[in-house]
Protein backbone atom coordinates (compact mmCIF):
# COMPACT_ATOMS: atom_id res chain seq x y z
CA UNK A 1 0.00 0.00 0.00
CA UNK A 2 1.32 3.44 -0.94
CA UNK A 3 -0.60 6.61 -0.11
CA UNK A 4 0.23 10.29 -0.12
CA UNK A 5 -1.68 13.42 0.79
CA UNK A 6 -1.24 17.17 0.85
CA UNK A 7 -0.22 18.65 4.20
CA UNK A 8 -2.72 21.39 4.98
CA UNK A 9 -1.68 22.48 8.50
CA UNK A 10 0.88 21.58 11.14
CA UNK A 11 1.42 22.07 14.86
CA UNK A 12 4.81 21.74 16.54
CA UNK A 13 4.76 20.28 20.06
CA UNK A 14 7.52 20.38 22.66
CA UNK A 15 6.95 18.70 26.00
CA UNK A 16 8.83 17.18 28.88
CA UNK A 17 9.58 13.51 28.47
CA UNK A 18 9.20 10.67 30.90
CA UNK A 19 9.23 6.89 30.66
CA UNK A 20 5.76 6.76 29.11
CA UNK A 21 6.09 9.79 26.80
CA UNK A 22 9.59 9.36 25.41
CA UNK A 23 9.26 11.75 22.48
CA UNK A 24 9.63 15.36 23.70
CA UNK A 25 9.33 16.72 20.14
CA UNK A 26 6.55 15.88 17.76
CA UNK A 27 4.62 17.46 14.92
CA UNK A 28 0.93 16.98 14.21
CA UNK A 29 -0.01 17.24 10.54
CA UNK A 30 -3.48 17.75 9.13
CA UNK A 31 -3.46 16.14 5.68
CA UNK A 32 -5.89 15.11 2.98
CA UNK A 33 -5.40 11.52 4.30
CA UNK A 34 -6.27 12.37 7.90
CA UNK A 35 -4.00 13.35 10.76
CA UNK A 36 -0.35 12.33 11.10
CA UNK A 37 1.97 12.31 14.10
CA UNK A 38 5.68 12.78 13.33
CA UNK A 39 7.61 11.66 16.41
CA UNK A 40 11.32 12.33 16.96
CA UNK A 41 13.51 9.71 18.64
CA UNK A 42 16.97 10.45 20.08
CA UNK A 43 19.75 9.98 17.54
CA UNK A 44 21.30 6.53 17.71
CA UNK A 45 18.17 4.80 19.01
CA UNK A 46 16.29 2.29 16.89
CA UNK A 47 13.26 3.87 15.26
CA UNK A 48 9.87 2.33 16.04
CA UNK A 49 7.95 1.02 13.03
CA UNK A 50 5.92 3.73 11.26
CA UNK A 51 2.32 2.61 10.88
CA UNK A 52 -1.28 3.45 10.05
CA UNK A 53 -3.63 3.24 13.02
CA UNK A 54 -5.98 0.31 12.34
CA UNK A 55 -9.52 1.41 11.50
CA UNK A 56 -8.65 5.14 11.55
CA UNK A 57 -7.40 7.81 9.19
CA UNK A 58 -4.27 8.44 11.24
CA UNK A 59 -0.60 7.64 10.78
CA UNK A 60 2.41 7.53 13.10
CA UNK A 61 5.87 8.17 11.62
CA UNK A 62 9.21 8.15 13.46
CA UNK A 63 12.39 10.10 12.69
CA UNK A 64 15.64 10.78 14.50
CA UNK A 65 15.86 14.13 16.30
CA UNK A 66 18.53 15.36 13.87
CA UNK A 67 15.81 15.51 11.18
CA UNK A 68 13.56 17.87 13.16
CA UNK A 69 15.07 21.18 11.91
CA UNK A 70 14.98 20.04 8.28
CA UNK A 71 11.35 18.93 8.51
CA UNK A 72 10.29 22.17 10.24
CA UNK A 73 12.16 24.21 7.60
CA UNK A 74 10.40 22.30 4.81
CA UNK A 75 6.97 22.81 6.38
CA UNK A 76 7.60 26.54 6.88
CA UNK A 77 9.18 27.36 3.54
CA UNK A 78 7.90 25.01 0.84
CA UNK A 79 4.55 24.60 -0.86
CA UNK A 80 3.06 22.18 -1.62
CA UNK A 81 4.35 19.61 0.87
CA UNK A 82 3.08 16.02 0.97
CA UNK A 83 3.10 13.22 3.54
CA UNK A 84 3.59 9.72 2.17
CA UNK A 85 3.33 6.26 3.70
CA UNK A 86 4.18 2.89 2.23
CA UNK A 87 3.67 -0.56 3.66
CA UNK A 88 4.81 -3.63 1.78
CA UNK A 89 5.96 -7.15 2.70
CA UNK A 90 9.12 -6.67 0.63
CA UNK A 91 10.27 -3.28 1.99
CA UNK A 92 8.40 -2.92 5.28
CA UNK A 93 6.83 0.35 6.41
CA UNK A 94 8.24 3.78 5.75
CA UNK A 95 6.94 7.32 5.76
CA UNK A 96 8.17 10.81 4.98
CA UNK A 97 7.44 14.24 3.63
CA UNK A 98 8.28 15.56 0.19
CA UNK A 99 7.83 18.79 -1.70
CA UNK A 100 6.18 19.36 -5.03
CA UNK A 101 8.35 19.63 -8.12
CA UNK A 102 10.28 22.86 -8.59
CA UNK A 103 12.12 24.11 -11.66
CA UNK A 104 15.85 23.33 -11.78
CA UNK A 105 17.94 26.33 -10.76
CA UNK A 106 15.21 28.04 -8.78
CA UNK A 107 16.97 29.96 -6.05
CA UNK A 108 15.93 31.90 -3.02
CA UNK A 109 16.24 35.69 -2.99
CA UNK A 110 18.98 37.22 -0.85
CA UNK A 111 16.41 38.17 1.78
CA UNK A 112 15.16 34.57 2.02
CA UNK A 113 18.52 32.80 1.83
CA UNK A 114 20.59 32.24 4.92
CA UNK A 115 23.28 29.85 6.06
CA UNK A 116 23.08 27.89 9.27
CA UNK A 117 26.48 27.72 11.00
Amino acid sequence: MHVSGVIQKYTIHTRTSDKQMRHPYWIRLSTSLGWVGLFFVPDGEVLPKSHKQAGEDSYFAYFHERHLPFIVDTLRNEKPVYFYFQSSPQFGNFAGITTGEEPVGEEETKEEYFLVP
